[in-house]
Parts: structure tokens; sequence; C-alpha cells
């Protein structure tokens, strides 16, 4: 199940090429191109599922003798699964997908493994006021807000009082936007917190081949910055052995508890003084860079991973040589509601930084919302710093490529 920037059409090719033929199943609801399409086409069948229900979808499959489904964007997942249902192929059942993006399924199939999660409710679509207020009763805050289907952090906002997220809530319902809602209690701090300059939480990158949850890594995480937007990974993570060992435990507890069979997982965890808690788990390969990361420092490719369980083989995951030092990805976030640039001679100054590898610019200026999530950094930065008080000093740098109309 394919959606435009969710992969690179090349690498998927590439990694495919000596397992399989690849056919596109693309959604014109999605937003590809005609020009994407052609390019697809250049590396297999396309089958457009646009008009097409699930069945005829699966029938144009069947005839292509499709043996595996696999998608690397959160809004395929559950299509990808009824696919693999219809089709009798390895999968996650429907209802398993759906646990995978619906932040409230996820919440109480968790819960009812005992898994620790925090208090939260969800706000349906069409709740009146007086029903928001009463299940908002059940909350303790401060309380994060988000959409309980979304990703990057977009319309996700802190709230102190139940009051606030009531307002919240009625103005994005004000503006159109109306979608279920999961209001939860804050876990650790807000601001996060930095402990020793890093972020205050984790992820755990996992696959799962028929039912059997294999850990890969802990990816260490920079500091998120307001109101929830990511800033960067880095591998090995900044934690002990010892913390490493139980972060996985916990983030493999969640599997089970979603009911994961197939797949690549993407888990996110705060650090508590309670011990890890889990803030989601995602049913993909993760983005950001974290893939690439993972592999430069493992060996372990999640791309062919998740293509080898799609088709029911076992996933590679033989440890290869660490490289050394630390392999991070940033992204540079602007501030909330400030029109801001790069400075003139950034990239001179950024690859002037000891390890840096790569910059990949979206773009030279921005003025972006408490609404927009992660995804409107200005550039995102690749390197290798030769430890982690290198790899903060290098992040520091990066933030002073910045120019603000006033104080940033």
């Amino acid at each position: 199940m394919y959606e435009p920037d969710s992969i690179s059409i090349l690498d998927l090719a590439v990694k495919a090429r000596n397992q399989c033929r690849l056919a596109w199943i693309v959604d014109g609801t999605a937003g590809e191109t005609v020009g994407a399409k052609r390019a697809l086409q250049r590396f297999g069948e396309v089958v457009d599922a646009a008009k097409d229900p699930i069945d005829i979808v699966a029938d144009k499959l069947v005839a292509l003798g499709v043996k595996g489904v696999t998608t690397f964007a959160d809004a395929q997942i559950v299509r990808a699964a009824e696919i693999a249902r219809r089709l009798g192929i390895p999968g996650n059942s429907p209802e398993v997908a759906v646990r995978l993006v619906d932040k409230v399924a996820q919440r109480d199939a968790l819960r009812s493994s005992g898994v620790p999660v925090p208090a939260y409710c969800g706000i349906g679509a069409t709740d009146s006021v007086d029903e928001m207020r009463s299940k908002l009763a059940k909350v303790p805050f401060p309380a994060v807000v988000k959409p309980a289907v979304g990703n990057g952090g977009r319309d996700t906002v802190y709230s102190r009082i139940a009051d606030q997220a009531l307002s919240y809530i009625n103005d994005q319902r004000d503006s159109g936007n109306n979608r279920r809602w999961i209001v939860e209690q804050l876990i650790g701090e807000y601001p996060a917190a930095q402990p020793g300059g890093f972020g205050d939480y984790v992820s755990v990158e996992l696959v799962v081949g028929r039912g059997n949850v294999y850990p890969v890594t802990v990816t260490g995480r920079m500091p998120l910055v307001d109101p929830f937007r990511e800033t960067g990974a880095f591998i090995p993570a900044a934690v002990s052995r010892d913390k490493q060992d139980s972060i996985i435990e916990m983030a493999v507890a969640a599997a089970k508890a979603i009911g994961v069979e197939t797949g690549c997982l993407h888990t996110e965890i705060k650090l508590t003084s309670e011990g890890p808690r889990i803030i989601e788990v995602n049913g993909r390969v993760p983005g950001g860079g974290i893939a690439s990361l993972v592999h430069e420092q493992s060996g372990v490719d999640l791309i062919d991973c998740a293509i080898k369980v799609a088709l029911g083989k076992e996933p590679v995951l033989g440890a290869a040589p660490a490289s050394a030092g630390i392999s991070y990805h940033f992204a540079l976030q602007p501030p909330i509601d400030k029109r801001v640039s790069l400075v003139p001679d950034y990239a001179e100054r950024l690859y002037g930084i000891d390890g840096v590898e790569r910059l990949d610019v979206r773009a030279l200026e921005e003025l972006v919302s408490r609404a927009d999530g992660s995804y409107r950094y200005l550039l995102m930065m690749k390197g290798r710093a030769r430890d982690h008080r290198a790899l903060l000093d290098a992040y520091d740098l990066m933030h002073r490529v910045l120019a603000c109309d006033g104080p940033c």
C-alpha cells in the first residue's frame, strides 16, 4: 500500500529486487500525481484502489500472484490488513490494525493486558459539551489532547485544566475539524524534561514475524520542543544497559498486548521515575531518518525486514559491528508563531561541524503554528559524533543558523 512521501520508491524497489516483484496499491485520495504513478510503473504493476471496493482490489492482486502486503504509511495500515485477510496471506487482523492507528483503541488494549497507561478518555466527534465534561472529569490534569487518529504531533496540545481541553476541542469543531480525540494525563513534565541534554523519551524498533517479536535497538531522542515536536534521534541511546532491557521489555509487552503478528513497530516510550511508560506504538518502519541510523549501527535493514515478514519469511537480524561513534539525524524546528529563516551561510557553518554528512533543506524560511506538528522543520542534519558530548555540541551549533524577526 503506497502513499506519497511514506518511502522512497527507488529504495523499496532496490531492496525488493532479489526477493519479489512489486505491485503498488495506490489510493487516489492520498494525493498521488500522474508523475508518481509513472514512477511506480517503472518498478512494478500499479493497482488503483481509489474507486474499487476491497473485494475487487483483492481479486486484482490474486491475478497478479501477490503473496504479501505491507505499507509504510499510517493511513494505509488498516486497509493493508483487510487485503491480507482477504488474500489469506501474512498480516495483522483488521482489528489489530485499528489498534495500531487509533490511540483510544490502543490504550484500551494496553490497559486490558496490564501494561501501565496514564488515565485517559476518548472524546467522540459528536459528543455534547456535557458528555465531554463528564469524560474529562475522570482524567487528572494537566493532560495532553491529541487526535485519536493522527501522527507527527499535529493538532496536539498541552492542557493545564479540563476547561482548557474542552475549549480547544470546541475551537477545533468550530473550524471544521470534526474528529475524535484522546485526552490523557500528562506523562512526565511539561515543558518536557531534558535529562543530560537529551529527550526524556526513547523509541524501540521491533520486528514481528509470525507472532514472534524481535527487538532491534533502542533509539535515543533529542528534546521535544513546544508543543510536542520531534527534533531528532540518535543511536546508541544515552541510557544504561539495564534501563535498555526494561525499556525493551515494555515495548515487547505492548506489541503482544495489541496482538501484532506481522510487521515493523516503532514504539515511543517515556522515561519516568516510575519506569518506562508507553507513549504510543506505531505499526510501521520509523521515519525521521531512524531506519538509516538503525542500519548503520546494527546492520539491520528495517525495510528489508518489513518485506520479509510480509512474505512470511524470517527477518535478517544478525548483529553487525556497530559503526564508530554516535549516528544521528536532527530536525531544526523553528519556534512557534515566529517568522524565521536560515542565515545566508548556514550550509558553510553546518558542514563545518565535525562529522556532519548531509543536509536536507525543506524550507529557507518558515512560520509555523502549534497545529503543524513535527513536519514543518527547516532542515534535517545527518551525521556522526565521536561521543554523546560531541552529539550535544552538534545539536547546539545547528540551532545557531536560525534568524528570527525579533528574539528567537
